[in-house]
């Protein structure tokens, strides 16, 4: 038994040994993490703060163009505001005429009315003789002749 004991001591000190070996030579050929290059690391800072102020510049950039086209929209919407207004005045104007025509057209269409006519309508309605001359502008005579012939 003790010569077991023995064998198997002696098989795991071997073992050991072996797995020892293995692992310090893995250790050796293990690739070393290359040492730092101070001045690449400069490089690269270097160009970043560089694409940095560039970013910086383009982005200023952008902000003056919007507001250069902020104060032209608002004065396009000023100058649509005071055109606005003046096409409302016009309108008004334009309303005013128009409705001043329509009074005109009215009273020419009135006075175009026959007057003959006129007096034929206003004597069948029971209108004196000095009412109708009035309104009609006839005479005494044409007056006389229009009752006798529409008074039945």
């Amino acid at each position: 038994m003790n010569m077991q004991y023995g064998l198997i001591l002696g098989i795991d000190v071997i073992i050991l040994v072996v797995l020892m070996a293995v692992f310090f030579r893995n250790k050796r050929t293990e690739p070393q993490s290359p040492p730092l290059d101070m001045q690449k690391i400069k490089s690269l800072e270097a160009s970043l703060k560089k694409s940095m102020d560039e970013s910086l510049s383009v982005s200023q950039e952008l902000l003056n163009s919007f507001d250069e086209k902020i104060t032209k929209l608002n004065a396009l919407y000023a100058s649509i505001e005071s055109k606005e207004k003046t096409i409302s005045r016009y309108v008004e104007k334009a309303e005013k005429v128009i409705a001043s025509i329509e009074t005109r057209l009215q009273q020419t269409d009135q006075s175009s009315v026959d007057p003959y006519k006129m007096a034929a309508d206003l004597i069948k309605q029971g209108a004196s003789p000095d009412a109708v001359k009035k309104r009609c502008g006839l005479s005494d005579n044409e007056i006389d002749l229009i009752c006798r012939i529409y008074k039945k």
